[in-house]
């Protein structure tokens, strides 16, 4: 799941991922990401990405909430941000966040990322302790 409320930040990830086979959902908001897990308990996402700077509910306060709900507490929950501080990320980190991620600045970067994201997640995390 990626939950960016910036359009082609979403497009973006979905296209540069689609030769690693990954299938996203995608969601603008934190409310609609919230209600996507409600709705569907039993296909929960292997991970999701959150972006820091959410309009509306911000990133860590809904990286709070998932971590506060016991049905959705284990989920994989890599927070995102063009700019973090130190403090930003301690913060990230104390919020329940599982990785937190710098968007990279160029495509490529951004595409060498994503790959090495994906088979970490594919090949080796869930290899041996699946998430539902």
């Amino acid at each position: 799941m990626v939950i960016d409320d910036d359009n082609a930040e979403r497009l973006l990830l979905q296209e540069i991922t689609v030769d690693l086979a990954v299938e996203w959902v995608m969601c603008s908001s934190g409310p609609d990401a919230w209600t996507y897990l409600q709705a569907h308990p039993e296909q929960l996402p292997h991970l999701i990405l959150v972006d820091l700077n959410l309009t509306g509910e911000q990133g860590l306060d809904w990286v709070r909430r998932v971590r506060a709900t016991p049905d959705f507490s284990a989920l994989v929950l890599l927070v995102r941000s063009g700019e973090m501080r130190d403090e930003q990320v301690r913060e990230a980190y104390q919020a329940g966040a599982s990785a937190v991620l710098m968007k990279p600045q160029g495509l490529l970067e951004l595409e060498v990322q994503m790959a090495a994201l994906v088979a970490f997640y594919r090949h080796g995390a869930f290899r041996f302790a699946p998430i539902r």
